[in-house]
């Protein structure tokens, strides 16, 4: 770690970090929080991030062909059988999960195979999901002044790209972290709570999408949150920064469509009327800031833009079904573009 940490060991701090312990055997194991990626036959891609206890899991589930996340939780016995459940709004049943849930090689990944079938339960098809992250938790505080959580992702696999984009998360959260606890002093005005959480929305073939929420609280006044987004691209075994363009067809008008596509979302998500007198139309730089999921791409409009009261930004969700024609069948979406 850097030697900027050594500064919490007076304080009061917590270090978490989920290895995946058996369960079975394990009476007061914490549970291991990680996400998984995988599909159903023939080739729906699905991402799940996930708590998987001794008894039960819960979570969200991304599936291709879906807009938005979707709720699964189930019960479960390590290396036995699982029952998950897939619910959309209103708690309407999406689809049911059975197989049995294992862990397998050194870093013991947690391995979910089976049967998924709709919510009508018509359709059986193989599913198979694969833990590919696992995620650190990181907490300090000073007395009753602060309180500092971090979170991030670890990436399971010894190649040289994940080493490096595991290096790429740790040192962005460690930056934080330091910032975060050498901002005082820390009195009444100070924030009281300051959160870092680091999602991986998406970790594909050849595509690592990441989004970092910021929740800052102080006092009584309502806590402030803000985005980052990074998208890294895995090509010959080398990462590189991955641009909105290159998920698209080369020449196709992306940039009108996302827009407009946005613009609607954005409308939907806060008071029309709000929206209007902020802004006509979604500018390209409105447009940098983004992750994809294998359901949709995720847009965050800063909150000057999006017209809203209180200093957070929006997140807007843009179905890749609805762009479907523009993107590159040979991009880094690849096989996982809806059909």
């Amino acid at each position: 770690m850097p030697t900027g940490l050594g500064r919490w060991l007076p304080m009061t701090a917590v270090l978490v970090l989920a290895l995946g312990p058996a369960l079975a055997g394990a009476d007061e194991a914490p549970p291991t929080f990680c996400h998984l990626a995988g599909s159903t036959d023939p080739g729906t891609a699905l991402q799940a991030e996930v708590q998987i206890g001794q008894e039960a899991i819960d979570g969200t589930l991304v599936r291709a062909g879906n807009d938005r996340p979707l709720a699964l939780a189930g019960t479960v016995l390590a290396g036995g059988p699982v029952e998950l459940y897939v619910r959309g709004d209103f708690d309407q049943l999406v689809g049911t999960i059975r197989g049995t849930l294992r862990q397998e090689g050194p870093s013991g990944a947690w391995v979910v195979t089976g049967e998924w079938r709709d919510g009508d339960g018509l359709n059986p098809r193989p599913l198979a999901l694969s833990e590919v992250a696992r995620y650190v938790t990181l907490r300090a505080g000073q007395g009753d002044d602060l309180d500092v959580f971090c979170r991030y992702p670890f990436l399971l696999g010894t190649s040289p790209a994940i080493a490096e984009v595991n290096r790429r998360v740790r040192d962005e959260a460690m930056a934080w972290l330091q910032q975060a606890m050498s901002a005082g002093p820390w009195g009444a005005s100070a924030p009281r709570a300051v959160r870092y959480e680091d999602t991986l929305v998406d970790d594909s073939h050849r595509l690592v999408s990441r989004l970092v929420r910021v929740v800052t609280a102080s006092g009584t006044a309502p806590p402030g949150v803000t985005y980052r987004s990074e998208n890294l691209e895995v090509v010959s075994g080398r990462v590189a920064p991955l641009r909105l363009g290159e998920l698209f067809r080369a020449g196709s008008p992306y940039r009108q469509t996302l827009a407009t596509r946005a613009l609607e979302e954005l409308r939907r998500v806060v008071a029309p009327d709000r929206v209007r007198g902020a802004l006509a139309r979604l500018r390209e730089d409105d447009l940098k800031n983004f992750t994809v999921s294998p359901a949709a791409l995720q847009l965050v409009i800063p909150a000057a833009r999006a017209g809203t009261l209180g200093p957070d930004d929006v997140l807007v969700s843009v179905p890749l079904g609805s762009v479907a024609g523009l993107l590159d069948p040979h991009g880094p979406l690849g096989p996982g573009l809806p059909h």
